[in-house]
């Protein structure tokens, strides 16, 4: 089957948060392209789906995720025009699955792994995260075929920011909103902490640490004084600005209080690693020059970092994630198929 036609099988799969069924039947599609040359195993926690396919030991580990966002049932219907697919996850990643199941047929290696899982877009933690601790798998590369929308492909990312979530939270004094000298506001004092906390962050650096606040709430009535008033903060953090300097900045400011709802490391792959230099090498020999790049958002790659495995994002053109109009490049399919059957071959017996 070709790559564009398995895209568009896959995409048809509502596999989004809680959808176990049709989740299942996109991993029993790619067992079933690979049956017969890999060993399949199968993992699962909290309701969570993993596949894993192996040939040998793997050295290099190939990486996807079959989860998607919410969409409209539309959205589910691909549609191929103009030497584009349009759809939901045809990007974010099918595509890029369809192509490594395709290179995976084709190309005559051995000590090479595929790994899928179904939670990606909700942390990793389940799937990809699971999967490395039950098994132990350190390969000496791993490679997610998350889009290239860079608008420069090919091109890999050797570096992505880390994750740092918080609960901020201020306390005060009830009193009636009339009377706001007898009382302590804590939402007018969550604001002022968090202002003054926001300070810290220089947003017009080169690979800067951001904050976005997401959500803010306090507690009673309009006509009272509230005592108690919590925000939600995301944070992606770089070197410029690490998690550990964040939390230790934070301390400082009296009459905040935080709680770290999530906190993930940093994608950090060096650009001179010998297999990523040869990705490289291969890329540019087939579709001219390649550059290696910084990506603000996380993925998965995260867990390889943390086990000290190199690891980057590299997989086919594709624009607009998440949005109605998510599209793969269909051309760039093919060029990357090329790429990453060429770099197998190289390194893989």
């Amino acid at each position: 089957m070709k790559p564009e036609e398995l895209t568009q099988e896959l995409v048809k799969l509502r596999t989004v948060e809680g959808n176990t069924e049709e989740v299942e039947k996109g991993l029993q599609i790619v067992e079933r392209e690979l049956l017969g040359s890999f060993e399949v195993q199968r993992f699962e926690k909290e309701g969570e789906k993993s596949l894993l396919a192996t040939r040998g030991e793997p050295e290099i580990l190939l990486h996807g995720h079959i989860d998607v966002v919410e969409a409209e049932e539309s959205l589910f219907n691909p549609e191929e025009r103009e030497g584009k697919i349009y759809g939901r996850g045809t990007a974010d990643m099918k595509a890029g699955i369809a192509c490594m199941i395709k290179t995976l047929q084709e190309a005559e290696v051995s000590n090479i792994g595929l790994l899928i899982t179904s939670d990606e877009e909700r942390g990793g933690f389940n799937g990809t995260g699971h999967v490395l601790e039950e098994t132990g798998i350190e390969p000496e590369l791993a490679i997610s075929a998350e889009p290239d929308d860079s608008g420069h492909f090919p091109s890999i990312v050797t570096k992505q920011k880390g994750v740092l979530q918080l609960e901020l939270k201020a306390s005060g004094k009830n009193a009636h909103a009339s009377k706001p000298e007898k009382g302590v506001n804590a939402a007018e004092k969550l604001l002022q902490g968090y202002s003054k906390f926001k300070e810290n962050f220089d947003h017009s650096a080169e690979f800067p640490t951001t904050i976005s606040l997401g959500n803010m709430s306090a507690e009673g009535p309009v006509n009272q004084i509230p005592d108690e008033a919590v925000m939600q903060v995301d944070i992606r953090y770089s070197k410029q600005y690490p998690a550990e300097e964040i939390l230790g900045d934070l301390e400082q400011i009296q009459g905040l209080e935080y709680e770290v709802l999530a906190k993930a490391p940093m994608l950090e792959t060096s650009n001179e690693n010998r297999l990523v230099k040869a990705l490289k090498k291969e890329s540019e020999k087939v579709a001219g020059e390649t550059q290696f790049r910084k990506e603000n958002f996380a993925s998965d790659m995260r867990f390889f970092t943390e086990k000290g495995v190199p690891a980057v994002c590299f997989g086919p053109e594709g624009y607009n994630l998440h949005a109605e109009d998510e599209y793969v490049e269909v051309e760039s399919m093919e060029i990357y198929c090329e790429i990453l059957k060429n770099f197998l071959q190289s390194e893989l017996k």
